[in-house]
């Protein structure tokens, strides 16, 4: 399964993201911390070091004029060509925590 969480401006609450996402009963194989840098909010390096840090792949959105669907539809077109129909893909903002105990 591949978790992809797009953020914007989330800094406070994406190590928390991550951490609950590390901590679920099923992790999943990758995590991908979607960045639009054309849109800094300032934040965009301190998001990367904090996914980077959290083991997380990081990925900037290039010519995006369609803010967090724009984000979420360039890393939904890298990702889905090399999936299976086995696959799964979890969207995840990056200030809303699941629960750890769940199965993601």
């Amino acid at each position: 399964m591949i978790v992809l969480v797009p953020a914007y401006r989330e800094v406070d609450s994406l190590p928390h993201v991550l951490e609950a996402l590390r901590g679920q009963t099923r992790p999943a194989d990758r995590v991908v911390v979607t960045l639009d840098p054309h849109r800094d909010s300032g934040r965009t390096a301190e998001l990367e070091r904090i996914a980077r840090a959290a083991g997380a792949e990081v990925w900037h959105s290039a010519g995006n004029r369609h803010k967090k669907a724009g984000n979420l539809n360039g890393a939904l077109g890298r990702v889905l060509p090399h999936l299976s129909d086995r696959d799964a893909i979890l969207v995840q903002d990056a200030d809303t925590y699941l629960d750890p105990s769940s199965a993601a």
